[in-house]
């Protein structure tokens, strides 16, 4: 929501035309991108139908999880840019911002489709969250040890909202929103609800998402006003 916040006015409409302009990321780079977050994925979700930790991701576990309590009031606003509730504000803001029902409706898809599935992959991989598979866990406010851990959701709707808004923000936007998805999965960590490998599936799904609902909105030819 943040990145959203840095949109730039007056581009081009990115889903018209079948040319590559400044506005767009070249399809090889695209590529690349969708290539290595489907590695991600597919690495993640093998390591996840496990249902154990390795010495490498419980030491990043404990290194993030393990800090104080003072951190709890900086991170847990920022990560309800993850949160279901994003989604209507993001689409909100893109309006707000770009009068662009296209754009508009490609937030909303790419926002909802994280969420959604994300919500498929818990239920199909099934692995628990941190306290069940780790032997000290602190469970703060905002976390749970309930339910299924695999992938995140906030970080996958995060990325997704990122990937499918990209071509519309500036440079500033880019990194703020860069930086929000990072502190949003970091955040996750920090109140005990995920491991590092949910939080890396979440946001390798939610890049996947958020480029597959652009290209979409992109072949419909949506009317962008």
């Amino acid at each position: 929501m943040v990145a959203l916040g840095q949109m730039a006015r007056g581009r081009p409409q990115w889903w018209h035309g079948v040319h590559v302009d400044r506005d767009r990321w070249p399809l090889p780079a695209e590529a690349i991108v969708v290539a290595a977050a489907g590695a991600t994925l597919a690495a993640t979700a093998a390591h996840a139908v496990q249902g154990r930790l390795t010495p490498t991701e419980a030491a990043l576990f404990e290194a993030v999880n393990g800090r104080g309590e003072a951190w709890l009031p900086v991170i847990w606003l920022p990560m309800q840019a993850g949160a279901l509730g994003a989604v209507p504000a993001a689409v909100a803001l893109a309006w707000y911002r770009q009068r662009d029902i296209g754009f508009s409706v490609c937030t909303a898809a790419a926002g909802l489709a994280a969420y959604l599935g994300a919500k498929l992959f818990k239920n199909s991989v099934r692995r628990g969250r941190p306290s069940g598979l780790h032997g000290t866990v602190s469970v703060r406010f905002g976390g749970t040890d309930v339910g299924n851990g695999y992938p995140s959701g906030h970080a996958a709707v995060t990325a997704a909202l990122l990937a499918a808004t990209w071509p519309r923000l500036t440079g500033t936007g880019r990194m703020a929103g860069t930086a929000l998805a990072a502190v949003v999965g970091l955040g996750r960590i920090y109140v005990g609800a995920h491991l590092p490998s949910d939080v890396a599936g979440g946001w390798a799904m939610g890049i996947m998402l958020g480029l597959a609902t652009r290209r979409a909105v992109e072949g419909a030819g949506t009317p962008s006003r």
